[in-house]
């Protein structure tokens, strides 16, 4: 008849015990970093989103066709009829002013985009790319809409690239701020969108 060692069966059972309770603490932990990670994709497609949302506001809003008297700066109300200089630099005050909140929206989302590469990919920090450099692009536009008001419609009129002057005219200021149909608000929106889609499953 076989004897049982019982000494080495406790041993054995110590050891398989001992297995048991460092894969259940591995496993706690792969399961908790997995949640942590989950957690905070969640945290960063959320903060990213909030700030696109936010960008598109002030993207608006500084392209708002109504401009209120409060707007200008002194200078621009005078005794008489303005001149296309007095009428360009009253304007370009305006988009200044205007632009900054779009710049500094710009420099928000453009600091998430190394946070939203590490949580969400690259794919995410290159939509991100894509929707700061269209916004970015308001500048020039009302760059070049202070040019138009300071040469003069009849000038503006009179250059050969019309599909340029109108792309600058309604860039820089909306026809009407109720309708966003205009080519560079359609661009704009459809980077909104690819980046909504791309983190609509952490919604």
């Amino acid at each position: 008849m076989c004897e049982i060692d019982w000494a080495e069966v406790r041993a054995w059972v110590g050891t398989l015990a001992e297995l048991s309770t460092a894969l259940i603490a591995l496993l706690a932990l792969l399961i908790w970093r997995s949640h942590l990670r989950g957690a905070n994709r969640f945290r960063v497609a959320h903060k990213v989103l909030e700030e696109a949302h936010l960008l598109r506001y002030f993207f608006y809003d500084a392209r708002n066709p109504i401009i209120d008297r409060g707007e200008f700066p002194a200078a621009y109300f005078v005794v008489g009829e303005r001149t296309r200089n007095q009428e360009a630099d009253g304007h370009a005050f305006v988009f200044n002013r205007r632009y900054k909140m779009v710049r500094r929206q710009v420099l928000v989302l453009a600091r998430l985009r190394a946070r939203a590469a590490a949580a969400l990919g690259d794919d995410t920090e290159q939509l991100i790319e894509a929707l700061v450099r269209k916004a970015g692009e308001l500048h020039g536009l009302m760059s070049h809409r202070v040019g138009q008001i300071r040469a003069g419609d009849e000038v503006v009129a009179a250059r050969p690239n019309q599909d340029w002057e109108l792309r600058v005219r309604y860039g820089s200021q909306l026809e009407d701020p109720a309708t966003h149909d205009d080519p560079f608000s359609q661009e704009f929106d459809s980077r909104l969108k690819a980046l909504e889609e791309r983190l609509a499953r952490y919604r």
